[in-house]
């Protein structure tokens, strides 16, 4: 028995399993369908294993077409014609199957087309009108060729082929399919009760206008709809295409016994099945397409929901606005950071939390949201009920309509006023280690520096090198501390500047001189000249070129030249520091300005450094009211630049 059990679940014996169960459905389905054949015992109007082949290959993939082959050579061979007219019918069977499922496969999402009212267009049309052609083709010619259909009625029996096969396509495919996927029924009481009442709405509506109890017959089809719409309105997928199902039993008995809007005088059976699959097919087609729509909407708001809640039990204020700054939702963190109630917000205009002085801010932000483009993180300053001003980091999204127009911005709001203070309280404490450091530092030099008097009395050489070795240790940490004072005085605001006017090519010759003294391996070159006067901190810009030339020597190792280049227009100073090391990668380039951002290793070597100086250059530029930028390509070199304004530039602004 475990051996049984063990060979059906193997692939192959499963596999088979498969291939015997479906062909025997197209078999019984297909018997059905020719017992209804009027114009040619293989030409139906009525067709069912066409949706039965769709979706077996939309569910279990194209491995299963033997089943329909077989099926369809089955169901013909033992009704009417011969070997070669089953074979060529069920050639074109199982060639419509197969494109059916490559066409909805690869332009309608698959099984998953009843999802979009889009797809499930797509699907109609691709399964329903395009595909069924070929087998309608095949099969019929087939038929012409072995005799069996006259040339005057092939017409006749290709449209009942299409028609039928089409109709099969449109009515039994969703019914399979939604069905092997969605076996989803809404079973509360109150749910039971509406579904009972709908299902006798629907057979009464059905009987009463197939069984021609309403007058008008012709007419009366459309009062069809307004029950499976409202099914597809309140109840699951699932139980839509079963009402279609329901519908359709009840429409094609009645036709067959002659009753029903369809049944005109003057047409044959045939031709009124064709008129019921037609009415039909489309009617599955837009009742489906109305329930993906109930079934999309549902989703969302459910998705919506958990969204809402989400964002309400956020300690971020999480907000949104028109493009006019009108608020449209308030979460309960934005009413804990900011104090006002959503009812006191909503509808009111952003700017009541805006500082004074951040009142151009706003719009600011409505252009670049306007654009559609995400604002990253960045720290500003926003105000609360009560007047007082909090740090906060904002992100901005802009929130689009279906045809990707701004309609509303979205902002998340973080209060970093304990960050804040923790970096306030860090470079308090940096500013006074540092001013504690500078004391017996200062006093060791000294001492280094009397020691290396006595020594050089004493004709001590070795000993006087090793002094001059601890020496320029000590001006090194010098200047860590240096660094360490300045980032902690921007940082708190009170970097001092001692402006005056200056010649900047006498500062760029004397610079030179002195990164010069300091290396041997490399040729620092001095091109061109600015012939202009910079009004400003003459140290601190001494401070930016020392720190360029510092790492232009540093990060070119196997270099030997560095050029400083030094322009001028109208308006600014522009002067560059190139070297020809290893480059900076494209990965660290927008890092590079950073606090203690620095390239740890270049193929297996280390440089020294703590990730300061860049970041002290950029400020000290910035603060002349300069611009700082760079271009790098890896294993080339580096050229940094910076442009000051001229004295003339810099007075008229003042």
């Amino acid at each position: 028995m475990e051996n049984f059990l063990k060979s059906v679940t193997d692939g192959k014996t499963k596999n088979f399993i498969q291939i015997g169960l479906v062909a025997f459905l197209y078999f019984l389905s297909g018997k059905y369908g020719l017992s209804l054949a009027f114009v040619n015992p293989s030409t139906t109007p009525l067709w069912p294993p066409t949706g039965i082949a769709l979706a077996a290959l939309l569910l279990l993939g194209y491995r299963i077409f033997p089943a329909i082959f077989i099926g369809a050579f089955l169901v013909n061979v033992t009704t009417a014609g011969s070997v070669a007219t089953s074979l060529g019918i069920a050639l074109g069977n199982t060639l419509e199957g197969l494109v059916a499922a490559y066409l909805v496969n690869t332009f309608a999402s698959g099984y998953h087309f009843f999802d979009k009212a889009r797809e499930i267009f797509k699907f109609g049309f691709l399964a329903g009108i395009v595909s069924t052609m070929i087998s309608a083709t095949i099969g019929t010619t087939s038929l012409l060729l072995g005799g069996y259909l006259q040339q005057t009625n092939y017409s006749a029996a290709w449209i009942t082929w299409w028609l039928g096969d089409a109709g099969g396509a449109l009515i039994f495919a969703p019914l399979f399919i939604i069905w092997a996927i969605k076996r989803k029924f809404l079973l509360s009481k109150k749910r039971i009760l509406e579904a009972g009442l709908l299902l006798i709405a629907l057979c009464s509506i059905g009987e009463a206008v197939f069984g021609g109890i309403i007058p008008y017959p012709y007419a009366s089809a459309y009062l069809c709809i307004p029950v499976l719409i409202w099914i597809a309105l309140r109840r699951t997928q699932a139980e839509t295409v079963t009402g279609i199902f329901f519908m359709f039993i009840i429409a094609t008995s009645n036709t067959l016994y002659g009753s029903g809007p369809f049944v005109l005088q003057g047409i044959s059976t045939n031709q009124s099945l064709l008129l019921l699959q037609i009415f039909l097919g489309t009617v599955s087609v837009m009742t489906l397409c109305v329930s993906s729509v109930v079934a999309d909407r549902k989703k969302n708001e459910i998705l919506r929901k958990r969204l809402a809640t989400i964002v309400n039990a956020s300690n971020d204020a999480i907000y949104s606005m028109k493009l006019d700054g009108m608020v449209t939702t308030w979460n309960r963190g934005a009413a804990t950071m900011f104090g006002y109630s959503p009812e006191e917000m909503i509808g009111k205009s952003i700017t009541r939390i805006f500082p004074k002085n951040k009142k151009n801010e706003l719009q600011r932000i409505l252009l670049i949201a306007k654009s559609g483009k995400y604002v990253m993180p960045y720290e500003t300053e926003r105000r609360n009920k009560d007047g007082k001003t909090i740090p906060v980091s904002i992100a901005i999204s802009p929130l689009k309509d279906s045809y990707g127009n701004t309609i509303e911005i979205s902002k998340i709001t973080r209060d970093i006023s304990r960050e804040k203070e923790l970096e306030k309280r860090k470079d308090e404490f940096i500013s006074m280690a540092s001013h504690e450091l500078n004391t017996p530092i200062t006093g060791l030099s000294i001492y280094v520096q009397t020691l290396a008097k006595l020594f050089e009395k004493n004709n001590d050489i070795q000993s006087n090198e090793y002094l001059a070795k601890m020496d320029s240790q000590i001006q090194r940490i010098r200047h860590i501390i240096r660094d360490l004072l300045d980032i902690s005085r921007i940082r708190l605001g009170a970097l001092s500047f001692h402006r005056t006017s200056f010649d900047i090519d006498d500062l760029a010759k004397e610079i030179i001189e002195i990164a010069q003294y300091i290396t041997k391996r490399h040729m620092i070159v001095l091109r061109g000249q600015a012939k202009k006067r910079i009004f400003g901190d003459r140290d601190r810009i001494s401070q930016v070129f020392l720190n360029l030339l510092s790492n232009a020597r540093k990060y070119s190792p196997t270099g030997n030249k560095i050029i400083v280049n030094v322009t001028s227009d109208k308006q600014e100073v522009i002067i560059s520091v190139q070297d020809f090391g290893i480059g900076i990668a494209k990965k660290h380039q927008q890092r590079v300005f950073e606090l203690f951002y620095r390239i740890q290793e270049y193929h297996g070597r280390t440089f020294p450094g703590m990730g300061i100086g860049l970041y002290l250059s950029f400020q000290i530029i910035d603060e002349h009211k300069g611009r700082m930028w760079f271009e790098s390509k890896r294993g080339e070199g580096t050229t940094f630049y910076f442009a000051l304004p001229v004295e003339k530039t810099v007075l008229q602004k003042k």
